[in-house]
């Protein structure tokens, strides 16, 4: 079982970071759960995989006109499960809502630090109800210059004014009940915003 060092330790690593790469303006940022198999492919290679979640990224990406080299994927909690109804096995201390709080008043290390490469991204987030988890975790405290929520494609766009590695976050149907018509439609809504 892990204490709490052990998960601010994990939540310091590269675990459920997908790959791809991270100076890229273009990020995909789930949650880390859902039914996926194990990923056992080398890092940075995870345009690769066949699962149930990246071929509706690969669709979004495609109808953005972007490139797997231009692009980045990762989630922004380390422990992988079933849904967030289940609880975390290897935790014994604390509860399944204090885990999230826990990881997002944290933060993932991996991601600040990727954050700061290259261009201001664009980040694409799976899970609209998690839209204040995506915030805590990646505004770092600064504000929205907007929040426009739009109706088609279903998403919430978040404009940032003064994040210095930031333009804003696009977020989205959880990409597992996500169509492929729909993930058309978020990647030519994208793709226009440019």
């Amino acid at each position: 079982m892990w204490d709490l060092d052990k998960l601010r330790a994990v939540l310091d690593s590269n675990a459920g970071i997908d790959g791809g790469n991270p100076a890229s303006k273009y990020w995909f940022i789930g949650l880390e759960y859902g039914e996926r198999d194990g990923n056992e492919n080398a890092p940075g290679n995870w345009w690769d995989w066949q699962d149930n979640y990246y071929p509706k990224i690969r669709q979004i990406m495609d109808a953005m006109g972007v490139k797997y080299k231009d692009a980045f994927l990762a989630n922004l909690y380390p422990i992988r499960k079933q849904n967030t109804l289940t609880n975390i096995d290897d935790v014994d201390c604390i509860d399944i809502d204090n885990y999230y709080a826990f990881c997002d008043l944290h933060g993932r290390k991996a991601i600040k630090d990727g954050l700061k490469q290259g261009d201001k991204k664009t980040i694409v987030c799976f899970g609209l109800q998690w839209q204040w988890n995506y915030m805590l975790q990646l505004a770092d405290g600064h504000s929205a210059e907007y929040v426009q929520t739009h109706c088609d494609p279903r998403l919430i766009e978040i404009k940032f004014a003064n994040h210095p590695h930031i333009d804003r976050l696009i977020v989205i149907q959880h990409i597992s009940r996500a169509s492929l018509t729909y993930c058309d439609a978020v990647g030519e809504y994208i793709k226009g915003l440019n």
